[in-house]
């Protein structure tokens, strides 16, 4: 049997998720997960036959071009690079998956002739009974008869917040929708823009939004939101999520409807099942969120449907099915897939 080592950044607790989740569902291989330092790599990785690097834009730890010996090399790029010197120094591997055509579009682009395997994360349900009851959350966050609605997301830029605010206004003044803001970036433009935002909430009295202090249960919040909004707009800052943030591809698992702006790369797994989730501007967005509010009786349904939709996209069988061609294709004469 093959041995796998899966290579993540240190310290990246996203993306060590996303590694554990595709290993659990590929509980019948040979997979260890690392996230040595490169001193350290470069001598442990010569006791596998294939390393899967899992890397970050700015993973320059991680920029290592040629591997000795029988080693083959597999890359997820977690991130799209944000610009086109950061995709020429990233490209080492003998395959290459990305999240979404978007990120595959950009590095053809700036490498003609590239190509790799669109593949999306994949993540691991809690045990949806080790949760906060719906009832209970609602009870702390005093969300009464109102829908709740969680973000995704932190402003981590002008636009992001302009669009924040603004939605943040539009559901106070209907008085049907409960905004939460976990935190979610710990960097300083997020907490720059965190302060900023508090501040308007407070001078503005908008009761019906509220930022949360942190280390809330975000898996608890998801279970309990009526649905979840991605406020992501052109970033090209570091972030600590993934392109397809871990949480949003949960809340969707979860049958939990999103709504984001086109900008936002997981836009392009959503338009798939409703195009009107994905909207241009906060307009829409807002007009879109009265959309969904006059529907509840048929979010259940929609719910059910949005889960099942999900799966077939982000369930790890799925996702480690994907991966295991790629590795049958680099070692053809291992034992990779069990039919």
């Amino acid at each position: 049997m093959a041995k796998i080592i899966f290579v993540v950044p240190p310290a990246d607790p996203e993306a060590a998720e996303f590694a554990s989740a595709l290993k659990a569902a590929m509980a019948d291989r040979d997979v260890t997960i690392s996230d040595a330092k490169l001193s350290t790599l470069l001598f442990e990785i010569r006791k596998y036959d294939l390393a899967h690097f899992f890397v970050r834009a700015d993973g320059k730890s991680l920029q290592l071009a040629k591997f000795s010996g029988k080693i083959r090399v597999v890359q997820t790029l977690l991130d799209r690079p944000a610009k086109a010197a950061e995709a020429q120094k990233l490209l080492f591997g003998e395959s290459v998956a990305v999240f979404s055509n978007a990120t595959m579009e950009f590095l053809q682009n700036q490498k003609p002739g590239f190509n790799a395997t669109v593949i999306p994360p994949c993540v691991h349900l809690p045990d949806v009974t080790k949760l906060a009851s719906g009832s209970e959350i609602r009870e702390r966050y005093h969300v009464g008869d109102r829908m709740l609605v969680v973000a995704l997301n932190d402003a981590q830029n002008r636009k992001e917040f302009d669009s924040f605010l603004y939605i943040a206004r539009e559901y106070n003044r209907r008085d049907v929708f409960r905004l939460l803001i976990p935190v979610y970036e710990k960097n300083k433009a997020a907490e720059s823009w965190r302060a900023k935002l508090q501040y308007s909430i407070e001078m503005e009295k908008l009761d019906a939004v509220s930022i949360l202090k942190g280390g809330e249960d975000l898996h608890s919040l998801i279970d309990a939101s009526d649905w979840v909004v991605s406020i992501i707009r052109n970033r090209d800052e570091k972030a600590g999520s993934l392109e397809f943030p871990l949480r949003a591809v949960e809340a969707l698992l979860r049958g939990k409807p999103l709504l984001c702006f086109q900008e936002s790369p997981i836009s392009e797994v959503v338009r798939q099942f409703k195009s009107n989730w994905v909207t241009k501007n906060t307009e829409d967005f807002v007009r879109e969120s009265r959309d969904i509010q006059k529907e509840e009786k048929r979010l259940e349904e929609i719910s059910t449907e949005l889960a099942r939709f999900a799966r077939s996209k982000f369930d790890p069988a799925v996702v480690a099915a994907a991966y295991k061609e790629i590795y049958n294709r680099l070692l053809p004469n291992s034992a990779v897939v069990q039919k």
